[in-house]
């Protein structure tokens, strides 16, 4: 017998609540977006690309096939509690991969007995899917290389340590003073803060870019810093 699949929502996973996956669409992917532009007189359109990805509608028909009423309770209890922001979602069958969700509900019966239960449940995503490999920190104490396995440029978390300096990634350097032990870069986020402490004050990019790691071999350098530590957040769609 094949092993059942299941998800993880925000660290607690679906088994808890006797809940499992029968069907979902996380294999696929979201679209990109661009806006097309018809012209008169001219066949064809203009493409703009918009530099970014939608949002992916993560669709999963789940079944309890025991303990059905105390676990579409707990169920919809749990799910229906996190609401606001994006969680983390995993699901078994691609174990190297995260995704962050929000549940949209509602949360509905297609099929019920005094035993089991059948039902779908929608997750809004975020386009990406995340690699776990990203979220191992790298550290070095002297220049260096990172390779980026993926085909998209990923936005690190870089934390530098000591009380100021430069790093330096694929040739664009930030430089950050009057830090008391060290930065954290939010390449991301594009913020730099130690701890609740905002260090935008007190940082310098330029042209206001912060670092990519791009597809491939990235280099680093640093100055002023002891060492740094990158955490790559690698994705695909």
């Amino acid at each position: 017998m094949s092993k059942r699949n299941y998800f993880v929502f925000d660290g607690k996973p679906s088994t808890d609540f006797g809940t499992f996956v029968a069907t979902s669409n996380a294999w696929d992917g979201a679209a990109h977006d661009d806006t097309s532009v018809e012209i008169p007189g001219r066949n064809g359109a203009l493409v703009y690309s918009n530099g970014r990805w939608h949002n992916f509608e993560l669709t999963i028909s789940a079944y309890i096939p025991h303990g059905m009423q105390t676990n579409v309770d707990g169920l919809r209890g749990y799910l229906s509690s996190h609401y606001g922001k994006y969680y983390r979602y995993e699901e078994s069958v691609k174990p190297d991969e995260f995704r962050l969700a929000r549940y949209v509900g509602p949360f509905s019966l297609s099929a019920s007995d005094r035993v089991g239960a059948a039902f779908d449940l929608v997750f809004d995503c975020k386009p990406q899917h995340f690699l776990k490999s990203g979220e191992t920190p790298v550290t070095y104490t002297a220049a260096g290389k990172v390779y980026n396995p993926t085909l998209y440029p990923a936005k690190p978390l870089v934390r530098c340590y000591g009380s100021g300096g430069t790093v330096t990634i694929n040739g664009t350097p930030v430089r950050v003073t009057g830090c008391s032990a060290y930065a954290d870069i939010d390449c991301d986020l594009m913020e730099v803060y130690e701890g609740a402490n905002s260090r935008n004050s007190t940082t310098t990019l330029v042209n206001g870019a912060f670092p990519e790691l791009d597809p491939g071999e990235n280099a680093v350098s640093f100055s002023g810093w002891s060492r740094v530590e990158i955490t790559p957040r690698w994705w695909s769609i």
